[in-house]
C-alpha cells in the first residue's frame, strides 16, 4: 500500500511513562535493540522509512579485525525488519568507515562511507530496499577510487532513486579539496569518473556538509582556510548534471576575523540554502552564526553572517533544519551557565532571529548537555535530542519539542528517552511521520557500545501510543462503497494505563472537496482537540506541515473495549476501477476522556472495488432489417443504477466463447443493427450486461432458428408511420415506416418550434417496411438537448407526423 506521510501538530498536557514487555513488539522503555552483537557497533545514522519507521546504519566491529557497515530497519511500532543484528552492506578487507544515510524514495536507503579496501581510503556506496536487500555490488558500488585519500563523505537525495555524495579529498598529493559523485538508483555513478572537483582552492578544504538544491542537484558547505589565517566558510552548488553553478571553488558566506568552523546546511526551500557554523570573531569564545545562500550564490543576509548567539562563554555545535517557511531553527550546546545547556533560535528568511535574544533555552538541568541533533517539528517548530549527564554518572538520552514561538513543549529540560546503566551517547534524529520523532543512539549499557533506539511523540510520549493502521482491504462479494479498515490499538487502550475511550476514523479529501463541505454546513476544525462526539454535523479536520495544510473528513467512530485488535466496514468515497484507481488514505485517532489528549496514527491506503455483476440481459430478440439490410437486434434494458453499457458478441455455434475477438459492439443501449448479418451466415449472438467498474454479466442467446423477419420486404396494405421506439429514450431511437406503393420519401425531424433538425430520410423508396435509426444528433453531427420532438413523413400522397421525447 501507499503511504501519504503527514504530520499532526498536537498539544497534550500531560506526560505518560511507559513500560511494556518487549515480546509485545513495540517501542520499550530504554529504547528498542537495534543491534547488540559482538564488540562495538559506533556512529549511527539514521532516516525515516516513509512509513513511520526508520532505517540506521552504524560502523561495526563485530570481526574483531576492521569496522565494517551494516543497517537496520524499525517499524513504526519498534519492530525490527530485518536480519537480528542488522544487514551487512560492507565488509570488504579493510576499514568501512563515517557511514552517512540518505532515502531511496521507495522505503530504501542508500548509504556512503570511505574504505580502506585497497590501502587508501575511498569513498563508497550501498543502496539497501524496504526489505533488507542490498540493490547493487557486493561490498557496495565505487564512488571514488582516485589516488590518494578520500574520506568523511555527506550524502543527500537526488529526489530521482540516487543520490550526491561529497567528500574531502587529497588526491592533489598536498591539501585536502571538494569533490563530488552522483549515483543513479542502479548504482551507476553520473558523473566524471571519481567525482567533479567543487573546491580545488590553495589550502584544506575540511569539515563537508551538504544539502539538496530542490531540481535535482545539491548544495555543499565547507571550512578552509584559504586566506592563510582562519578558517572561513565557502558553499558552491552543482546541478544535476554535475556542473558547478557558482564562483570557481565557491562563493564566501563567512571570512569574519578568527576561525569559522564547522559549518551545518539545511535546504531554504527555494533553491538555496541556510548555513550555520561555529565563530570565534569574537576572539575568546565560541558563537553560533547564519547565513543564506541564494539559488545563484548570492549571500542574502548581513556580511560574514547574522548572529544567533553571542552570549557569554562558548556556543558550539550548531545543526540545523529548516522551519518550513523559508528560515531555520538552528540548536547547539551552550557553555554561558558554566555547563553545558541545550538552546536554539529561529531565524527567518530575511535574517532576522525570531526568539530571545541569545536563543530559547531547551534544556538547563545540572551536569552536562551536548552534541544536540534536530529535526523540524511541523508548524515551524523542531525536535531536538542530546546526551546527558544530569544522573552525574552516565550519559543519558533526552529530548525537547519547540514551538514556533521558541517554547518548550515537553516536560522543563526534555523528556529521558533512555536512562539505562552505561553511557548512551551521539544521538541522532529522523521523524516518525507523525509529529514526533524516532531516535538512535551508541549505548554502553552491555560494556560494549551497540546501536539502540526509541520513538518519541509529539506530546512527549515515549514509544508510540498511537493507533497503527494494519490493512484497508476491499470487502469480497459486495457492490463496492466500502472497505474493511482493521487496525492495532493504541498500547494505552489495552496495556498502558486503559485511557482510551474511542477511536475516530477519518478519510482524506481534496482541498476543494473540504471547502465544499465546510460551505454545506460542516464543521472545520483547526486541531484534533476540537473533535466533538456530540455533534451531528460533518466534521473536517486541518494539518499543518511544511507550510501545507490537509484535509481530513470524519466517517466513523468506535468505542474502546481494552482490545488489541479493530476492524469496522467504513465507506469510500468511490470505487476503483479500470478507469479509476486512486486509493483513499485514512486515519485513527485514539481517544481519551480529556479532549486535549490524543493519539494520531499514521495515514494508509486503501480502495474498494464493485465485485457484483449486472444480471444478463432478458428479452434478446432479432429481426431482419431491409434499409439498411441487416439483423435488429432487441433486448430489454437492465435496471441496475451502475449499469455502463452492453456487449454484443457473434460466433457460429451456440457453445461459441465471448471474447475481444469476437466482440462486434458495445452499446449503450438497447437495440443494434448488425449490417454484417445474412440469413445463410448461421449467427449465434450473445449479449452481457457490463457496469461501470467493468464487471461482467452472464450471457443471453439469440440462435438463428428464433430470428424473425422474411428473406424478402412484403409491402403493406397501406403506408404508415409507427410510433418510435423507445418513447421517451437516450440516446437513440428507431422509427418504422411503411409503404404500400414506391413514393419519394422525406422523413424529417424538427424541434417544438419547428426547426428542421435533421432528414433521415431523402429519395425514393419501394414498396415495402422500413426502419430508421435516430441517434439524437443534428445534420451537423451535435448531440440535441433534452425535449419534445416531432418526425414527419411525406411519401406520395401519404403524410403523417408524431411525437417523441428524449429525455436525458
Amino acid at each position: 500500500m501507499s503511504r501519504l506521510l503527514k504530520a499532526v501538530p498536537l498539544v497534550v498536557l500531560f506526560t505518560l511513562i511507559i513500560v511494556v514487555p518487549s515480546v509485545w513488539g513495540f517501542w520499550v522503555q530504554d529504547g528498542t535493540a537495534l543491534c547488540t552483537a559482538t564488540l562495538d557497533q559506533q556512529i549511527p545514522q539514521i532516516i525515516s522509512d516513509g512509513a513511520g519507521g526508520a532505517i540506521v546504519t552504524w560502523q561495526d566491529y563485530r570481526s574483531g579485525s576492521d569496522w565494517d557497515v551494516y543497517a537496520q530497519r524499525a517499524n513504526a511500532s519498534g519492530v525490527t525488519q530485518w536480519t537480528t543484528d542488522g544487514v551487512t552492506l560492507c565488509t570488504a578487507m579493510g576499514n568501512q568507515q563515517s557511514p552517512q544515510i540518505t532515502s531511496d524514495g521507495a522505503g530504501g536507503a542508500i548509504v556512503t562511507w570511505h574504505d580502506f579496501r585497497s590501502g587508501n581510503y575511498d569513498i563508497y556506496a550501498q543502496r539497501v530496499n524496504a526489505s533488507g536487500t542490498v540493490q547493487w555490488t557486493a561490498n557496495g558500488a565505487a564512488l571514488c577510487t582516485a589516488t590518494g585519500t578520500q574520506q568523511y563523505p555527506t550524502i543527500t537525495s537526488d529526489g530521482a532513486g540516487g543520490a550526491i555524495v561529497t567528500w574531502q579529498d587529497r588526491r592533489s598529493g598536498t591539501n585536502y579539496d571538494i569533490y563530488a559523485q552522483r549515483v543513479n538508483a542502479s548504482g551507476t555513478v553520473q558523473w566524471t569518473a571519481n567525482g567533479v572537483a567543487l573546491c580545488t582552492a590553495t589550502g584544506d578544504q575540511y569539515d563537508i556538509a551538504i544539502t539538496s538544491d530542490g531540481a535535482g542537484g545539491a548544495i555543499v558547505t565547507w571550512d578552509e582556510q584559504r586566506g592563510g589565517s582562519g578558517l572561513d566558510i565557502y558553499a558552491q552548488r552543482v546541478n544535476a548534471s554535475g556542473t558547478v553553478q557558482w564562483t570557481a571553488d565557491g562563493v564566501t558566506l563567512s571570512t569574519a576575523t578568527e576561525h569559522q568552523y564547522f559549518p551545518r546546511i539545511t535546504s531554504d526551500g527555494a533553491g538555496g540554502a541556510i548555513v550555520t557554523w561555529w565563530d570565534l570573531r569574537g576572539g575568546s569564545d565560541w558563537d553560533v552564526y547564519a547565513q543564506r545562500v541564494s539559488a545563484f550564490g548570492s549571500a542574502q543576509w548581513t556580511t560574514d553572517g547574522v548572529a544567533l548567539c553571542t552570549a557569554a562563554s562558548d556556543q558550539s555545535a550548531p545543526t540545523i533544519v529548516p522551519d518550513g517557511l523559508g528560515g531555520a531553527i538552528v540548536t547547539w550546546h551552550d557553555l554561558r551557565s558554566g555547563n553545558y545547556d541545550i538552546y536554539a533560535q529561529r531565524v527567518n528568511a530575511s535574517g532576522t532571529v525570531q526568539w530571545t535574544a541569545n536563543g530559547a533555552a531547551l534544556c538547563t538541568v545540572t551536569g552536562t548537555q551536548q552534541y544536540p541533533t534536530i529535526i523540524s517539528g511541523g508548524a515551524g517548530g523542531a525536535i531536538v535530542t542530546w546526551h546527558d549527564l544530569r544522573s552525574g554518572a552516565n550519559y543519558d538520552i533526552y529530548a525537547q519539542r519547540v514551538n514556533a514561538s521558541g517554547a518548550p513543549q515537553y516536560p522543563a529540560n526534555g523528556v529521558a528517552l533512555c536512562t539505562a546503566t552505561g553511557h548512551q551517547q551521539s544521538p541522532t534524529i529522523t521523524s516518525d511521520g507523525v509529529g514526533g520523532g524516532i531516535v538512535t543512539w551508541e549505548d554502553n549499557r552491555s560494556g560494549n557500545c551497540d546501536i539502540y533506539a526509541q520513538q518519541v511523540s509529539s506530546e512527549g510520549n515515549t514509544g508510540s501510543l498511537n493507533a497503527v493502521i494494519h490493512s484497508i482491504r476491499d470487502v469480497p462479494g459486495d457492490q463496492g462503497g466500502c472497505v474493511n479498515l482493521a487496525w492495532d490499538a493504541s498500547r494505552a487502550d489495552y496495556g498502558a494505563g486503559n485511557i482510551i475511550t474511542r477511536y475516530t476514523i477519518w478519510r482524506a479529501l481534496s482541498t476543494p472537496a473540504a471547502l465544499m463541505m465546510v460551505e454545506s454546513c460542516a464543521e472545520l476544525l483547526s486541531g484534533s482537540e476540537e473533535i466533538s462526539s456530540t455533534t451531528s454535523k460533518p466534521q473536517v479536520r486541518m494539518e499543518q506541515l511544511s507550510g501545507r495544510t490537509f484535509y481530513w473528513s470524519l466517517i466513523d467512530s468506535h468505542d474502546a473495549y481494552y482490545l488489541q485488535n479493530y476492524s469496522k466496514i467504513v465507506a469510500t468515497a468511490f470505487d476503483s476501477s479500470s478507469a479509476t484507481t486512486q486509493y483513499h488514505y485514512f486515519q485513527i485517532i485514539a481517544h481519551t476522556s480529556d479532549a486535549r489528549t490524543f493519539f494520531v496514527s499514521a495515514p494508509d491506503s486503501g480502495r474498494s472495488v464493485d465485485n457484483i455483476a449486472p444480471c444478463p440481459p432478458l428479452g434478446l430478440a432479432g429481426e431482419q432489417s431491409y434499409t439498411p439490410a441487416g439483423l435488429d437486434l432487441t433486448w430489454d434494458r437492465n435496471t441496475e443504477a451502475d449499469l455502463g453499457h452492453y456487449a454484443v458478441y457473434r460466433g457460429t455455434s451456440a457453445e461459441f466463447v465471448p471474447g475481444a475477438g469476437n466482440l462486434i459492439a458495445s452499446p449503450c443501449d438497447t437495440t443494434l443493427l448488425d449490417t454484417g448479418w445474412r440469413w445463410d451466415g448461421g449467427y449465434y449472438y450473445k449479449i452481457s450486461a457490463v457496469d461501470v467498474h467493468g464487471n461482467e454479466s452472464g450471457f443471453a442467446l439469440l440462435t438463428p432458428e428464433v430470428v424473425t423477419g422474411d428473406d424478402t420486404p412484403k409491402a403493406p396494405g397501406a403506408s404508415y408511420l409507427a410510433q418510435n421506439y423507445p418513447n421517451p429514450f437516450n440516446p437513440s431511437t428507431r422509427i418504422a415506416f411503411g409503404l404500400s406503393a414506391p413514393a419519394h420519401v422525406s422523413l424529417r425531424i424538427y424541434d417544438a418550434a419547428g426547426r428542421l433538425v435533421r432528414a433521415l430520410v431523402e429519395g425514393s423508396r419501394p414498396a415495402g417496411i422500413y426502419s430508421e435509426m435516430w441517434d439524437g444528433r443534428d445534420s451537423n453531427g451535435r448531440a440535441v438537448a433534452s425535449g419534445v420532438y416531432f418526425y414527419r413523413i411525406v411519401a406520395g400522397p401519404f403524410e403523417s407526423t408524431k411525437k417523441m421525447i428524449l429525455l436525458k
